[in-house]
């Protein structure tokens, strides 16, 4: 703990390590202190005026209970620390007053905390919010029917998004930049993860663009994959749909090669008319054997996610 933490709390935090049933979030001039049990009934929602919240020990919310993040709340990791999510946690921003979780070293860097980890029998909703420095900003672990939209997820040594055995999820209109630091991923999709719909994001900048393996059956359409080392990868024992149908499309590739030639009017129709569908004639193909099948010729313009 940093010399700015009092000798009480100190003690407060070893003798909850003791009983495993610490709560407490107290108030002091650098906001509030925050670690252990937490939930709306227990400290309240965490709120702007409450802000910064400075997380000086791994967090917990119990199943049934549910932590509430409201518009223009701060929240600063104190240490390599986590959230675990069994009961439920709504962290809704708004557009133009936005959710913060990030670090609390006054130069930031990858991994100066752990992540927010939704377990089987938590729920997520995370809307307008930014989150950055952790390990792995968000991990789904064995976690179904979470909804993560208009996000921006920096920064994390590890990945932006971890599915991890999980299940009908709904990632969309996010900002994934930035992540990892020699193996990392804005999205990494493992051991069984199925049915989760990953679409509208942009997807940039990262190690790996999107990695998936031992996982089948997630539709991945929309998203603008820019600037990866690696843009995707999916593994052999994997089967996802890296489209929507015509015309709705695919995703668009910054490394389509050799150039996107758009001739085409309607699926199987070349274009007379000056209006082409906007995809790429030629499909896009990845090294490891999956394809998209229609290419967007252009980004798509994605939603309330500006940085």
């Amino acid at each position: 703990m940093k010399k700015r933490a009092v000798i009480g709390l100190a003690l407060l935090l070893a003798l909850g390590a003791f009983s495993g049933t610490l709560r407490f979030g107290t108030m002091n001039a650098q906001g509030s202190l925050v670690g252990g049990t937490v939930y709306d009934g227990s400290g309240g929602p965490w709120t702007a005026a409450g802000s910064p919240y400075i997380v000086i020990a791994n967090l917990a919310v119990p199943l049934g209970e549910t932590l509430t993040i409201e518009p223009g709340a701060l929240v600063k990791f104190d240490g390599y620390y986590s959230m675990y999510i069994d009961g439920n946690l709504s962290a809704i921003g708004t557009e133009t007053n936005r959710i913060n979780i990030t670090s609390n070293e006054s130069t930031p860097a990858p991994g100066d905390w752990k992540k927010i980890q939704i377990n089987s029998t938590g729920r997520a909703e995370i809307k307008f919010s930014d989150i950055g420095y952790g390990d792995y900003s968000i991990l789904l672990d064995s976690s179904s029917d979470n909804i993560i939209m208009h996000n921006n997820f920096s920064n994390s040594d590890q990945s932006g998004i971890y599915l991890k055995s999980s299940l009908n999820n709904i990632i969309t209109d996010n900002n994934l930049y930035s992540n990892g630091s020699g193996w990392g991923n804005g999205i990494l999709i493992m051991t069984s993860s199925e049915y989760n719909v990953i679409a509208n994001n942009t997807i940039s900048y990262n190690d790996y663009g999107i990695y998936i393996s031992s996982s089948s059956f997630n539709s991945i359409y929309h998203n603008n994959i820019i600037g990866n080392i690696d843009q995707a990868y999916e593994s052999a024992t994997s089967y996802n749909y890296w489209n929507d149908t015509y015309p709705s499309g695919g995703n668009y590739w910054s490394d389509y090669s050799p150039i996107c030639i758009d001739n085409f009017e309607g699926e199987f129709t070349p274009q007379t008319s000056g209006n082409p569908d906007g995809i790429c004639d030629a499909q896009y193909s990845f090294d490891f054997g999956a394809v998209n099948y229609y290419p967007l010729r252009k980004p798509l313009v994605v939603t309330h996610a500006d940085i």
